[in-house]
């Protein structure tokens, strides 16, 4: 969905290209979302371009990330206090 996003649309192909994996992945991803109307499609000659249909989609996947590397970051905060703290005793 980010891709979609930078791009500004785009097809099965510089999609796969893009994220680094195979047509037949990415094709697969986008027929879900598509089904699940988090997509559009228009057709451009013989191929399919894609476009984000649903933004809030993609602000809630922003959120998840955003709360889960926060997440990670005290997480990883805490186990450097832990080990500083260990290593000043020792």
């Amino acid at each position: 969905m980010w891709a979609l996003d930078e791009l500004g649309g785009a097809t099965v192909q510089q999609l796969a290209d893009r994220l680094m994996t195979t047509h037949q992945n990415t094709s697969k991803h986008l027929a879900t979302l598509y089904q699940t109307g988090l997509v559009a499609r228009t057709r451009e000659g013989t191929r399919m371009r894609y476009i984000l249909a649903d933004w809030t989609a993609l602000w809630l996947v922003e959120q998840i990330a955003a709360s889960a590397l926060a997440q990670v970051e005290d997480q990883h905060r805490a186990l450097v206090g832990e080990e500083q703290s260990e290593h000043r005793t020792a």
